[in-house]
Formats: C-alpha cells, sequence, structure tokens
C-alpha cells in the first residue's frame, strides 16, 4: 500500500492563483532588462553584443541603471529628460524584484488565495527585520507598470537612433 501523496509545500494548493503573476512579473522585469542593456550600448555606442557579452553581462540591473545615468550626458537633452524621469520607478522596480525573488515565503492570510496577503520574512541590508507583504493585484499591476517602463524606453531608444526627438511613448 503506497502512502498518499501530499503537497511538497503548505502552499502548493496555492500554485497557479499566486505563482503565475509571481512568473508574469519576473518574465517582464526581464524584458525590462533587456531594454536596459539596449540604452546601455546606445548610450555607450557599442554594439549591443558587445554591451551584453563584455559589459552587461556582469553588472547587476541597479549598476546599469547608474550606469546610464551617469554617461547619459551623451545622448541628446530630451533623451536625458525621458531617462532621468525613469530611475526612480526603476530603482523603485529592483527593489520590488529583489524582495519578491529573494528568501522563502513565510505566509499567507485571508481564505480567498487570489486577495489574499502573502508575506516573506527577511532581513534588510543592515540586518534589521523587514517583512515583505505582497497581493496578486499588486503583482499584476506592478508587471504593467513594468511593460509601461519597457514601452517607453524602447520608444526612446528608437528616437535616439533615428537621431530625432522623441514623441511621448504609446506602450
Amino acid at each position: 500500500m503506497t502512502a498518499p501523496s501530499r503537497p511538497s509545500h503548505p502552499f502548493e494548493h496555492l500554485a497557479r492563483p499566486f505563482w503565475e503573476p509571481i512568473g508574469k512579473y519576473v518574465f517582464r522585469f526581464g524584458l525590462l532588462e533587456r531594454m536596459l542593456d539596449d540604452a546601455l550600448s546606445v548610450v555607450m555606442g557599442v554594439n549591443y553584443d558587445d554591451v551584453g557579452t563584455y559589459i552587461a553581462s556582469e553588472l547587476d540591473f541597479l549598476t546599469k541603471c547608474r550606469l546610464i545615468k551617469g554617461i547619459r550626458r551623451n545622448i541628446p537633452d530630451d533623451l536625458q529628460r525621458i531617462f532621468a524621469g525613469l530611475f526612480k520607478e526603476l530603482e523603485e522596480q529592483n527593489t520590488f524584484r529583489n524582495s519578491l525573488v529573494h528568501g522563502a515565503w513565510t505566509g499567507h492570510s485571508e481564505s480567498d488565495h487570489t486577495h489574499g496577503v502573502w508575506s516573506k520574512d527577511g532581513l534588510s541590508r543592515r540586518y534589521n527585520s523587514k517583512p515583505f507583504y505582497v497581493t496578486c493585484e499588486e503583482l499584476n499591476s506592478k508587471a504593467k507598470k513594468l511593460d509601461e517602463l519597457t514601452a517607453t524606453i524602447k520608444h526612446a531608444l528608437r528616437a535616439a537612433v533615428r537621431g530625432s526627438s522623441p514623441s511621448p511613448a504609446k506602450p
């Protein structure tokens, strides 16, 4: 006689409603990161393959943002303004992503898992307690914002390559 199968984790039965928005967010963050690599290649004036192979692969997301911020003076003023307006949001998305993907999930509250709050216990860089709470709605909203950021950067890069001023992005 075989033992009945049990989920490998207490949250296993909640997989789809919660894990799919996490996957969507992580995938879209990856698209944004690729767009940032494209931005680095434009700002640095080098081929994307060179940036990806020799430069960007060694840098984390926030370092790439800071590098673009530091050398953006090599691009037209209107593109500088677009990128300047994005840095705070990019940094916030990076912080959210790091909280989302690092560490173990520790809890779920409310019986309706699609509207419940998921939590993680963690530590700040200074070893202070740093809990992280997130809902599926927040994940979906953040993923949508990633799409908007990616579209804005893509639009600005196309204008930079053409050597023209970008008009407002249309995500």
